[in-house]
Formats: C-alpha cells, structure tokens, sequence
C-alpha cells in the first residue's frame, strides 16, 4: 500500500484492511482498489463512517479479463 495523507483512505484501511487490495494517490486523486465481493460493506462503512460521510459516487470501473 502506498502510503498516502488522506484520511478517508487511512480510515478504510484500518477498518477494513481485508478488502484493500491496492492504494495510490496518481495524479493527485485518492484511489482503493477494493475486493469486488466487499464492495457493498466498503461503500457502506465511506458513507456510514464518522468523519467521513461520503455522500456522492463519482467512479466506479471495472475490468472483465
């Protein structure tokens, strides 16, 4: 995991390393590379979390190999 100064991706980490594959902060943008099948609890836990609260998906892509 690259270490990164956002706090909602430090937050996510420490409460679900488990579904964190990959961080990264190219570009400026704060990304989570997460396990496909815990997607719902990790958009769950940046919406629900205090302090966090996210309350607008931007992105969401995928790859079908």
């Amino acid at each position: 995991m690259e270490d990164i100064r956002s706090a909602a991706l430090r937050g996510l980490l420490a409460a679900m390393p488990d579904a964190v594959r990959e961080t990264h902060a190219r570009l400026g943008d704060a990304t989570a590379t997460v396990d496909p099948a815990r997607i719902v609890p990790v958009l769950q836990h940046l919406r629900d979390a205090a302090g966090l609260e996210f309350d607008m998906l931007v992105d969401v892509t995928g790859v079908d190999h």
